[in-house]
């Protein structure tokens, strides 16, 4: 009689398994209800949480993973035994809790988006286009949507593309998504680069920073582009707004209620995303 495998056992047998999957949801729910009422309990709480999440994931993740949490952790004793002190660690955690719970939206403005009413009739457009106009569309679209929502730009534009076999092709395709995002910094007023120029260059006026990094984007946006569609790159660019369109109305609705929400509250551009995706 061959021994059952862990894996075809019921949930409330695999306590870790329990535990990788309840205390993400957990920690979204906690930073929810941080941003409405920031109690010193509830970091508390969120801190444990984040810990107890790691150490339960832990045998499931890559082993240099394993040895680059390992050396983190050393270090950050090791400077705190030294003159360090602990609230610079507490801030590398209150980040971390943070953004656990930005992972959280992202999984469900993924579903959400492979959901939409004009989901299908995008992801159809998309699947027209050949491999270079695709590339094209995915650069420019990640670009774009990264300047408000950051890395949620991906949770929106991976559900609407099509399949894809060859694994050359995922990776440019990965790297175009990565341009995309990476250049939204030149002039997204929502980032922590530009809170970072103004910080360090207060007598520069706001126009000349965002237009010189808007510039910058467009140039390698516009590059990466011809490079990658030649003569064929306008006609991408105009495939790419009309496989947006089916669902544009949702996403300028929601890209408008994160700026919205960012100008009333005074929240970030991390915070604001979590209420209101």
């Amino acid at each position: 009689m061959s021994t059952p495998s862990p894996d075809d056992q019921p949930l409330y047998r695999r306590p870790r398994i329990l535990l990788v999957i309840a205390l993400p949801i957990l920690l979204w729910i906690t930073g929810l209800t941080r941003i409405a009422w920031p109690h010193p309990v509830l970091a508390c709480a969120s801190y444990a949480m984040l810990v107890g999440y790691l150490l339960a994931s832990f045998p499931q993740i890559r082993s240099s993973n394993r040895v680059l949490g390992g050396l983190l952790i050393v270090l950050c004793v090791l400077l705190h035994r030294g003159e360090m002190p602990f609230s610079v660690v507490a801030r590398g955690l209150e980040f971390a809790v943070a953004f656990s719970a930005f992972l959280a939206v992202l999984q469900f403005v993924r579903a959400t988006v492979e959901f939409l009413p004009g989901a299908t009739a995008s992801r159809s457009l998309f699947a027209g286009m050949d491999a270079l106009g695709r590339r094209v569309a995915i650069v420019t679209s990640c670009h774009l949507l990264s300047v408000v929502l950051s890395i949620g730009a991906f949770a929106i534009i991976r559900p609407l593309l099509p399949p894809e076999d060859d694994p050359e092709e995922r990776r440019r395709q990965a790297i175009n998504a990565l341009r995309g995002v990476c250049t939204g910094i030149y002039w997204s007023p929502f980032t922590v680069g530009i809170g970072f120029i103004f910080f360090s260059f207060p007598q520069l006026p706001a126009w000349q920073v965002f237009s010189t990094g808007m510039v910058v984007a467009i140039a390698i946006i516009g590059a990466s582009a011809l490079a990658q569609g030649g003569r064929r790159s306008p006609a991408a660019l105009v495939a790419t707004i009309g496989a947006f369109r089916p669902i544009l109305a949702p996403l300028i609705a929601a890209t408008g209620a994160v700026v919205i929400t960012i100008a009333l509250t005074g929240l970030s551009n991390l915070q604001a995303t979590i209420v209101v995706m």
